[in-house]
C-alpha cells in the first residue's frame, strides 16, 4: 500500500517565520497565551533593534516611551491610537509641547520643573484630543522633555527619528504576520491577509486577535486575499 507523504513545514526562513504569526499560535495556544507570545516576541524584537541602533550611533534612540508605544502597537493593532498617524504626530506633538514648557518655566528649580511638567502634560492632552491623535504613551515623551532631561536639539530630532524607527518596524512586523495594520491612519473594518475569513456569520468583535481566533475556533476557512 502506497502511502502519502504529510506536508510539513519546509526548514527554510519562511516557514519558520510563519509559524510566529499569530493565525498559527491562535491554531495551537489558547487566545490570550497566543497573543502573548506575539507580543513577546514582536515587543522584545522591535526594542532589540533599537537598543542595537542606540548603542551603535551613540544616539539617544532609546528612551521609556518607546516600550508602551510598542506594546500599544502589538496588543491593538486595529485601535486608532495605535496607528502610525497616531504614533508619530502625538510624539512629535509631545517633543514640541515638552520642549516649550521647558524653555517657559524650567528653571531649575523643584518649582519650575513641576510647573513645566504640568503645562506640557495639559498642552499634549489638549492638543491630542482637538487633533485626534490620541496615543497616550507620547505623555510620557512630553514629560521627559519637560523635566529637562533631554532638551538640546539634536536630540530632541534623534528621539524623533526613533518614533518613525520604531512605528516602521511594527508596519513590518505586521505585514510579516498577515495583521491588518494602517500605513498611515487606522482605517474600521480593513483586515489582513490571512485575517480575511468569509463574510457568512461575521463576528461582532472588533479586536482582530479575538476576531480570528473565533472564526479559527469555529473551523471557518481562513482564506488568503488582499
Amino acid at each position: 500500500m502506497e502511502h502519502k507523504n504529510v506536508s510539513r513545514p519546509s526548514g527554510n526562513w519562511w516557514a519558520r517565520m510563519a509559524r510566529l504569526q499569530p493565525w498559527y499560535l491562535l491554531t495551537r495556544y489558547p487566545n490570550r497565551w497566543a497573543r502573548s507570545l506575539f507580543a513577546f516576541i514582536s515587543g522584545g524584537t522591535s526594542i532589540a533593534v533599537m537598543s542595537l541602533a542606540a548603542l551603535y550611533t551613540q544616539q539617544p534612540l532609546l528612551f521609556p516611551s518607546l516600550g508602551p508605544s510598542a506594546f500599544l502597537f502589538f496588543y491593538k493593532p486595529s485601535a486608532s491610537s495605535a496607528s502610525p498617524r497616531n504614533a508619530v504626530l502625538a510624539h512629535g506633538a509631545g517633543i514640541l509641547v515638552g520642549w516649550l514648557s521647558w524653555s517657559l518655566l524650567a528653571s531649575g528649580t523643584p518649582l519650575g520643573k513641576t510647573a513645566a511638567a504640568a503645562l506640557s502634560l495639559s498642552l499634549l492632552s489638549a492638543v491630542m484630543i482637538a487633533a485626534d491623535i490620541a496615543h497616550p504613551p507620547a505623555a510620557s515623551t512630553a514629560l521627559l522633555v519637560s523635566l529637562g532631561m533631554i532638551t538640546e536639539i539634536p536630540d530632541l530630532m534623534a528621539l524623533m527619528v526613533a518614533v518613525i524607527l520604531l512605528t516602521l518596524q511594527a508596519m513590518l512586523i505586521h505585514r510579516l504576520s498577515g495583521v491588518a495594520y494602517p500605513i498611515w491612519k487606522a482605517r474600521p473594518g480593513r483586515k489582513g491577509i490571512v485575517a480575511k475569513a468569509l463574510e457568512t456569520a461575521p463576528s461582532q468583535n472588533p479586536d482582530i486577535y479575538s476576531d480570528l481566533a473565533d472564526q479559527l475556533a469555529s473551523r471557518r476557512k481562513v482564506t488568503r486575499g488582499r
